[in-house]
């Protein structure tokens, strides 16, 4: 195959700091001597310049950050033609409002991922709406992609799609070279990566941490949070006003949570939905056991006796309960440990995941590869 047989331009409505605009980059990074590469993609820090260094900003067209603009949506038809792309790939809801009508009227193949389907946080009349607007737009969308058995349950439940046109191509991360070990000083650091929105649900970090607070009071240990967004502020004051300050370290947003995996014993996931959660993939690849919501996503990831553990939304002692068990059990966090990272190695690597994309292009535009 001649590298430009395929020519793909993903489309991403975020390049900030979060696992969307990370998957977008990785992908390009697996896809790059394999297939012609191009973005659109918010001039957002950090993912507008990375994603420019990979593929080269004369390969980038930017658009609005999580807006849609028709003056947009003409530059990316333009940029089609232009660029001769013949695969446009887009990556979460507001990239597949440009996506769908781009491809159509460039004659290109469209190719949707999910990210997520979120329609619970939806009014009625709006999930309606919402589910109405998707089956229309399937109708001109040649694949879509989930990224676990439950996010593709998801939308078949909700018809967003028929079966016959959804494909199941994990998440993939960077397999990390060295791995997390158990603490040995008696202080256990928990990692959680957040937006501080309804998705991620926040709010209940603070149940939790009363919780060990509570019941295991000998117990040294630090809830690493790590991220920004809007409810940051309420988090932090609810936590101070509870007395637990000193349980707690608010990091922002970074470039590289790779020191924080490693000074951490276990990850933490209060998510109300995922998709195939990045965050939760990269700790169990440092071979962190995960205490996650019994969600669609962290269920797909998270297995009780192999390698983390499942609590309800409304259960917030039972999280920890379950992240003691890990502290007080050194013999368990070995197991699950090394179950953890093997799991990655074997099945959610970037390699595999590119293999998979470049398989479905390949498919489409009946190219080999």
């Amino acid at each position: 195959m001649s590298r430009n047989t395929i020519r793909v331009l993903m489309i991403s409505a975020r390049a900030d700091f979060g696992g969307g605009p990370e998957h977008v980059y990785r992908l390009l990074e697996s896809l790059k001597e394999k297939a012609g590469l191009f973005a659109a993609i918010p001039e957002d820090i950090p993912y507008y310049e990375r994603i420019c260094g990979l593929i080269g900003k004369e390969h980038v067209v930017a658009i609005p950050h999580r807006r849609f603009s028709f003056i947009y949506l003409l530059k990316i038809i333009s940029f089609i033609f232009k660029k001769k792309i013949n695969v446009v790939h887009s990556h979460g809801k507001g990239a597949g409002v440009y996506s769908r009508p781009a491809a159509f009227f460039t004659f290109s193949y469209c190719v949707h991922s999910f990210h997520g389907i979120h329609t619970g946080k939806y009014s009625r009349p709006a999930a309606l709406l919402y589910r109405l607007y998707e089956r229309l737009l399937s109708l001109i969308t040649n694949q879509f992609i989930a990224t676990g058995d439950g996010e593709r349950n998801e939308a078949l439940k909700a018809g967003l799609a028929p079966r016959k046109k959804i494909s199941l191509v994990h998440n993939g991360v960077v397999i990390p070279g060295i791995q997390a070990a158990f603490p040995t000083g008696g202080e256990f650091n928990i990692i959680t990566v957040t937006r501080f929105d309804e998705a991620k649900n926040p709010g209940l970090i603070l149940p939790i941490l009363q919780s060990l607070r509570g019941h295991h009071p000998d117990k040294k240990v630090k809830l690493i949070i790590v991220g920004s967004g809007p409810g940051s502020q309420e988090t932090a004051s609810d936590i101070s006003l509870a007395g637990l300050d000193d349980m707690v370290e608010f990091t922002g947003s970074l470039s590289s949570v790779t020191d924080v995996y490693l000074r951490s014993f276990c990850y933490l996931s209060t998510s109300k939905m995922e998709g195939l959660p990045l965050s939760v993939l990269e700790a169990l690849s440092f071979g962190l056991p995960c205490v996650v919501t019994d969600v669609p996503g962290n269920n797909d990831l998270i297995k009780p006796g192999l390698n983390g553990f499942l609590y309800g939304l409304h259960d917030p002692s039972l999280a920890a309960d379950n992240i003691v068990r890990l502290m007080t059990d050194e013999n368990l966090w070995n197991i699950y440990s090394k179950n953890a990272a093997t799991m990655i190695q074997q099945h959610y690597s970037t390699e595999q995941m590119g293999e998979k994309v470049l398989a479905l292009y390949a498919s489409l535009t009946g190219s080999a590869h």
